[in-house]
């Protein structure tokens, strides 16, 4: 299996287990954005924060460095092993 093969595959079966999983946390975390804590406040939406932008990374810039070390002629250490 090609790394364009493997990423589609990937991307179709574990990438909305990621958004799903991510959407529940954030609206978990998004109510502590209603609290009269200031400090609870602020924690509650770095976290939404935190979580989006790790998404976004695993959807979008993860899949975007493979194909550019793939490029280079990098092969990932998964495919290098010889065990």
């Amino acid at each position: 299996m090609g790394v364009e093969a493997a990423m589609a595959a990937t991307l179709a079966t574990s990438g909305t287990g990621l958004r799903l999983t991510t959407v529940v946390l954030i609206a978990g975390f998004g109510l502590l954005g209603f609290s009269s804590f200031a400090p609870t406040r602020h924690f509650g939406l770095l976290t939404c924060l935190t979580l989006a932008l790790a998404l976004i990374s695993d959807l979008v810039l993860l899949p975007a460095l493979i194909r550019l070390l793939e490029r280079r002629g990098t092969r990932p250490a998964e495919s290098r092993s010889h065990l």
